[in-house]
């Protein structure tokens, strides 16, 4: 576009100011009219030295023969209303030497005349920058060619844009032209490797973090080798454009990493022998005591308890002198794999040397669980030795000590185990002892509950006691709930305290829980036959049975055989244990609810609570618990009044169980709680007695 100015002084005052050289020539005859200050300062010449005289006086021979190749040109395109810009030339200073600039030039109509207006740029930095990278690129590419590592430059995500003759020999190519337009899958990553190092360190790399690692990579010719990368982002940006290019070095370390495989399978192999037995292949006493002393941090912090089982073979020397050293190692071999298959994978089992074992026992929850241990291991012994044709009967003893109680330290324990095994040796070999006297009375007492459980399941030793569930309101006796009983033929009568307990430890309370639920069904039954009406049926089932894959059927097989039916009974669960897996227990309650069966939740408010679960339980009944009676006394009642009005929310019947006293029953009555449990009303009592109740209920 042509420019008109109409006032050519003030537009010559003007370019004085502009931070730029500028040139005013008449197109006519090429003569300079204008020449600002910073045209002074470029070419070393005053305004007055240059006006008047030709464009041409301003370069040398060469660039103004340079110029007349393209003047036409860029006359025609100044004529046409058109910028000539970045123009090469090079500007004549008055001390002779030549300046680079870049021109910019445009046409100007002042007064009816036509003027070129040119703008002059000096460019010396710039081109000596120019020098000066192309001399550094020189010097790159030297070194890029003639490093030591291999130079890789990915682009577009994987594309290899370039690359130097050493990644070329790593990867068995012959030049790097070869690997230039391949994509780096040459390296063979899988798609899931490839993901996983994206995933790993591609945001590194985002965030300009120079990112190291070594993998195992396949070469041209099948070759698997080990090589390290390093890599950067070329882009500037945060986060950066990683399509834009990454760098990456890359190094051959094979034989790096078959060294340290060396030195590692060494070092490992040093350290097993170092920390385990020779022959057996078990933790040796250095690696055994480690393992205590880790047991001992642990149960600082939990607060469980952990016990060690010192085993010794009995009679172990005669197998060494009869038979000689090589049949004892074949005994102490088959003595690790009896002693492995008694212990879980978490517990420990140790060599100290000649017939001598330990086991680390953690995470002991019932001192019943140790016993059952030295018991399996006693049993493992039971099968003779066949070795080299000689059958050997080999028993063992144990000495067992348990953190905290025992000791403290791995030495002490160690000690103290040792000592409890040379007791079990005193007490004629092939049994277990305890490191105090009273815990091994107590493991014996135990061992003898077990066998007198079993043996009173089997002669009915167990009897079925009642205890009425009253109805205040009604004042009539609505139901009943059976209550085990153990008459021992010497021992009298055992408290359900002593031994349901223990029965629930070692799965006995389902054998219990069985044979109640047939002697109270089938004595229902008969008193149902006589004309009695003892209202339901409340029996207490364990988890453990409910949990069990035959309860249900077993169930059914009871009431059918009896001719019971269903709406008769009852079954009570503890709260505390059907929420230790409330899902799939809401699935068993609701296959008893289809048979019929009621549902009460006993122990109401002492277990961990869930309302959420408690609408989702299909339960007919809640069962305050007598703790909460007795705070009646106590004027505490805030959580038995919260129950009351909860069970009531939710249209569940309560029974208050243990009221013994008219101010606990006036209590609950005023609240309307008025199905009742308890001595006030009436005690438990033997089958007879309490058909005798039910009698004269029924005579009333």
């Amino acid at each position: 576009m042509l420019v008109n100015i109409e006032n050519l002084n003030l537009f010559f005052k003007h370019l004085d100011i502009l931070p730029m050289a500028i040139v005013v020539a008449d197109i006519r005859d090429g003569k300079i009219v204008a020449f600002n200050k910073e045209a002074e300062t470029l070419w070393m010449h005053k305004a007055e030295d240059v006006l008047g005289k030709p464009q041409t006086f301003l370069h040398s021979a060469y660039w103004n023969e340079k110029s007349r190749e393209t003047f036409s040109k860029d006359i025609e395109m100044l004529e046409s209303g058109r910028i000539v810009k970045n123009t090469l030339n090079a500007a004549l200073r008055s001390d002779g030497k030549e300046i680079p600039i870049e021109i910019k030039a445009n046409m100007v109509i002042i007064d009816n005349c036509k003027y070129i207006v040119g703008i002059f740029n000096s460019i010396a930095q710039r081109m000596e920058a120019y020098k000066l990278l192309e001399e550094k690129e020189k010097e790159i590419t030297n070194i890029f060619e003639n490093s030591q590592v291999g130079i890789l430059y990915l682009k577009n995500g994987r594309e290899i844009i370039k690359s130097n003759q050493r990644l070329a020999d790593i990867l068995g190519y012959d030049s790097p032209r070869d690997l230039e337009g391949l994509s780096s899958k040459v390296f063979n990553l899988s798609k899931i490797e490839y993901a996983l190092l994206i995933n790993q360190y591609y945001k590194s790399l985002e965030m300009h973090e120079t990112i190291r690692f070594e993998y195992e990579v396949r070469r041209k010719n099948g070759e698997m080798i080990w090589v390290s990368f390093s890599g950067k982002a070329i882009d500037k940006e945060t986060p950066a454009d990683l399509k834009k290019g990454i760098i990456w070095i890359v190094d051959d370390i094979t034989e790096k990493h078959r060294i340290i495989n060396e030195l590692q399978k060494k070092t490992t192999l040093l350290d097993f022998q170092a920390h385990h037995d020779e022959l057996t292949g078990l933790p040796n006493r250095t690696l055994y005591r480690d393992r205590i002393e880790q047991a001992i941090e642990k149960s600082k912090r939990t607060g469980e308890k952990f016990a060690l089982l010192f085993i010794d073979l009995d009679h172990f020397k005669q197998v060494n002198d009869s038979l000689g050293h090589d049949a004892g190692d074949k005994v102490i071999l088959k003595a690790t794999k009896r002693l492995k298959e008694s212990i879980r994978m978490e517990d420990t089992l140790a060599r100290l040397g000649g017939d001598e074992f330990t086991i680390l026992f953690e995470d002991v929850s019932h001192f019943q669980n140790i016993t059952n241990l030295a018991r399996k291991i006693l049993s493992q012994f039971k099968e003779p030795f066949v070795v080299e044709g000689h059958t050997l009967y080999l028993s063992c003893s144990i000495g067992v000590s348990i953190y905290p109680d025992d000791g403290e330290s791995a030495e002490d324990l160690l000690k103290y185990a040792d000592n409890a095994m040379y007791r079990a040796k005193e007490e004629g070999r092939n049994n277990f002892q305890f490191y105090t006297h009273e815990m091994t009375a107590l493991a014996f007492e135990r061992m003898m509950l077990e066998s007198n459980i079993r043996q009173a399941i089997k002669n009915d030793e167990f009897k079925v006691y009642y205890q009425a569930q009253y109805d205040a309101n009604l004042e009539k006796i609505v139901g009943m709930e059976a209550l085990i009983r153990w008459e021992h033929p010497t021992l009298g009568m055992i408290p359900p305290s002593k031994f349901i307990p223990f029965a629930e430890e070692n799965n006995l309370i389902v054998e219990i829980d069985s044979w109640m639920m047939k002697h109270a069904i089938c004595e229902y039954v008969s008193w149902k036959k006589e004309g009695i009406d003892p209202g339901i049926l409340s029996l207490n089932l364990a988890i453990k049975h409910l949990e069990s894959e035959t309860f249900l059927e077993n169930l059914k097989k009871i009431m059918q055989t009896h001719d019971f039916n269903p709406k008769w009974l009852k079954l009570e669960i503890l709260e505390r244990d059907i929420m230790k897996h409330p899902e799939q227990n809401i699935i068993k309650l609701k296959a008893l609810k289809n048979l019929g069966v009621c549902i009460a939740l006993d122990d109401f408010g002492v277990g961990n609570s869930s309302l959420m679960y408690l609408k989702e339980f299909p339960i007919d009944y809640i069962k305050i618990d007598q703790s909460f009676i007795r705070g009646i006394q106590s004027n505490d009642n805030t959580i038995l009044l919260a129950i009351i009005a909860l069970s009531a929310a939710l249209n569940l019947e309560t029974i208050a169980e243990g009221v013994e006293t008219k101010e606990e029953l006036d209590f609950l009555l005023r609240h309307d709680c008025s199905l009742i449990q308890g001595y006030y009303f009436y005690h438990p009592c033997f089958g007879t007695d309490y058909k005798e109740i039910l009698l004269k209920q029924k005579g009333r």
